[in-house]
């Protein structure tokens, strides 16, 4: 008797729930989407322009990159070749027998930076 009453009871359950899924309003995409566009919260909206200034910016890097690379001389070379004629001129001044303190004040350079160029480039 108590199995035929727990089959009574799964098959009623069963058609309920049969039912309960019959009543329901399917989901299609169309319906989702909607949804998701009612539900979109400003952290959504905020995440979305984060993400639009990144990739800007990611695009704006590139393109300073690609000038790098299309530039003929690099940073570090015209440093060098400042360098070069800095030297040069230390040590024309030099010849023409000015002081290291008579030649700071006319390049407007510290006597640490003349008397290393003296003792590095000038030997």
């Amino acid at each position: 008797m108590l199995p035929l009453i727990i089959i009574i009871i799964g098959t009623i359950l069963i058609f309920i729930n049969g039912r309960a899924i019959y009543r329901e309003k399917p989901i299609t995409f169309t319906s989702s989407l909607e949804i998701s566009q009612g539900d979109m919260s400003e952290l959504d909206f905020k995440l979305g322009e984060l993400r639009r200034e990144f990739s800007e910016t990611i695009l704006e890097l590139q393109k300073e990159v690609e000038a790098i690379k299309d530039d003929k001389t690099s940073p570090m070379e015209e440093e060098a070749t400042q360098n070069y004629y800095k030297t040069e001129e230390v040590a024309k001044l030099l010849k023409d027998g000015l002081s290291i303190d008579e030649i700071a004040e006319r390049l407007n350079t510290s006597k640490g930076e003349l008397l290393l160029i003296r003792e590095l480039y000038l030997k």
